[in-house]
């Protein structure tokens, strides 16, 4: 059985990683290791909007108050 893909956002990262899904608001946000970025996509309308970072960025977690906090090479 061979898995199929389908491409959800296309935003030419270098090295997308650490999707994470925020159901009070219905997005999916994840980062570009490399370039660096931060994305969110709102499926309902295909909306994807992009932040660079100053610097290297490794993770997004949700907060408790709405929003996320990104965790950077320096903090």
């Amino acid at each position: 059985m061979t898995a199929g893909f389908e491409v959800a956002a296309s935003t030419g990262d270098t090295l997308g990683e650490s999707p994470t899904w925020l159901a009070r608001g219905g997005e999916l946000f994840w980062v570009d290791l490399r370039r660096p970025c931060l994305h969110r996509l709102r499926p309902e309308t295909g909306a994807v909007t992009s932040w660079p970072m100053p610097e290297v960025i490794g993770s997004v977690v949700p907060r408790a108050s709405g929003g996320v906090v990104v965790a950077l090479r320096q903090g």
